[in-house]
């Protein structure tokens, strides 16, 4: 699946709400197959509130949906999980966003803050915590174990990419 030589997915790049749900659809990180066509229209929804905060010549590498939990100020989750559009761009941001009407909630951190992402699966459910240099930028996302492993696979080699890429800038300068 990854290209010689890069480390990245052979993939279209994609600058559309309908373009990263079609990957993450293609790439089964789309939630249960059972509910895509109930869902397509708010996962879409999701997804435009990441095209809209997009820079000019950005484009998605990596997107997918996933539960996630709100976070207290201890860094306890709270309530019930929710769903959120992440999109990982070719910058090294990694966005996301939860459709709400007449809201725009798109969130984005940078790889270089990213410390580390700890995939904790068991036979069914499994969730993804990824920490920042900050700690209170904790995400913990949950889904089902073979999906979280998907994204984790997606996420882990995207970050070594990057960080290669971000290694070798800071060489030849």
């Amino acid at each position: 699946m990854a290209t010689a030589g890069t480390g990245r997915l052979k993939t279209r790049k994609m600058k559309t709400a309908a373009g990263m749900y079609a990957f993450a659809r293609e790439h089964k990180v789309a939630g249960w197959p059972l509910l895509w066509k109930p869902m397509a229209w708010i996962a879409k929804k999701h997804f435009h509130n990441i095209e809209a905060s997009l820079a000019d010549e950005e484009t998605v590498v990596v997107a997918f949906l996933s539960k996630m939990r709100g976070l207290t100020e201890e860094g306890a989750a709270k309530g019930r999980a929710k769903w959120y559009a992440f999109a990982l761009g070719d910058s090294g941001t990694l966005y996301y966003a939860r459709w709400r009407p007449f809201h725009l909630d798109s969130l984005r951190m940078s790889l270089d803050q990213v410390n580390t992402i700890n995939p904790d699966t068991g036979l069914i459910k499994g969730k993804l915590e990824i920490q920042t240099m900050q700690g209170t930028q904790d995400i913990t996302m949950e889904w089902f174990a073979p999906q979280v492993r998907r994204v984790y696979d997606f996420l882990n080699n995207e970050k070594h990419t990057y960080d290669k890429l971000r290694h070798q800038v800071d060489l030849d300068d």
